[in-house]
């Protein structure tokens, strides 16, 4: 997992200055085949043996520069509790002039299910990000962000990927993520995610 991270980082940091702003119209689905989810706190640490995922999100452009994001995830995870973990975000963008930068603003919420509880979450979460079209068939994404998720935590999230483009319309790609939170029992929440999926750009 570390590995693919670095790849993906150092690729993205390594990218031409030619580099063109990329689109924000698509529709992604996607499946995480690696999903891990770590709790850190003062009794000692609890890590889930093996977790899978999939999800669904939307881009959606509104004029030159406003755009709309929305994205669900539903997590399984085998461990302590054996959690299950749905996200929903929904928020607005705005990307920088002629740069290949944006800026995103969302409203995130946390569903946890355990074996005998439940919890829900509801909170925000700003980013800064860069999406570039180094090629016509190759496209990369870093982002950086800081969520408040109520119970859950706070704390920073960590995204980079890449995007085959197989035509006009259709991409296949990758990107790891990684959200890092405290709360306020002390405890560090880790959910880290390898995502492969489908993309179709309109």
């Amino acid at each position: 997992m570390n590995s693919l991270r670095f790849a993906l980082v150092s690729l993205l940091l390594t990218s031409p200055l030619v580099a063109q702003a990329g689109a924000f119209d698509a529709f992604d689905i996607y499946a995480v085949p690696d999903s891990g989810l770590e709790i850190d706190g003062p009794l000692g640490t609890i890590e889930s043996e093996e977790g899978d995922a999939f999800g669904v999100r939307l881009l959606n452009s509104f004029g030159e520069h406003v755009f709309a994001a929305g994205q669900y995830q539903s997590s399984t995870y085998q461990g302590v509790g054996d959690p299950d973990l749905d996200q929903l975000r929904a928020g607005l963008g705005y990307s920088i002039g002629t740069l290949p930068v944006y800026v995103l603003a969302e409203y995130v919420r946390y569903e946890l299910g355990l074996v005998n509880s439940n919890g829900d979450d509801n909170g925000f979460g700003v980013h800064l990000g860069g999406k570039f079209d180094l090629f016509k068939y190759f496209s990369v994404e870093a982002r950086v962000g800081y969520l408040d998720v109520g119970d859950a935590g706070n704390g920073f999230e960590y995204v980079a990927g890449a995007a085959l483009n197989l035509d006009a319309n259709f991409s296949v790609f990758a990107e790891y993520q990684e959200t890092r939170l405290n709360n306020d029992a002390d405890q560090d929440v880790i959910v880290a995610d390898i995502r492969t999926g489908l993309r179709f750009r309109f």
